[in-house]
């Protein structure tokens, strides 16, 4: 089954829908900080979706978003309001969770996983 957002031909309508751990959603989310975001949609008559975690080790957490609301590409941004930069021989680590699922899924059992996530070392 095709799960990529590109399938979401519709993104700005009710076939497609996206929210924030925050309470924003794809009309209002941009720019935003959040812990966890989550787009869920119909592909091929299905509800399928994903939710991408954030780690509270991770560079200016909870990190800000890149939400477009006409399209579907989202995503963390953690460099979006400051500047940065990597330092030779001084890596820096990101650590993400990626949910893909099936069905619906209510926001309570993504903030549920994300506190797993989160005090996992």
């Amino acid at each position: 089954r095709r799960r990529h957002t590109r399938y979401w031909r519709d993104w700005s309508s009710d076939v497609c829908s996206s929210d924030l751990s925050e309470g924003h959603d794809r009309k209002s989310g941009d720019g935003a900080r959040a812990r966890w975001f989550h787009a869920e949609g119909e592909i091929d008559g299905a509800t399928v979706g994903f939710a991408m975690l954030d780690a509270p080790t991770n560079k200016n957490h909870p990190s800000p978003m890149r939400l477009n609301p006409e399209i579907p590409y989202l995503g963390f941004f953690p460099f979006r309001n400051d500047e940065f930069t990597i330092q030779p021989g001084q890596p820096i680590e990101f650590r993400y969770r990626m949910i893909v699922h099936d069905g619906k899924l209510a926001p309570e059992k993504i903030e549920s996983a994300w506190k797993g996530f989160a005090t996992q070392k």
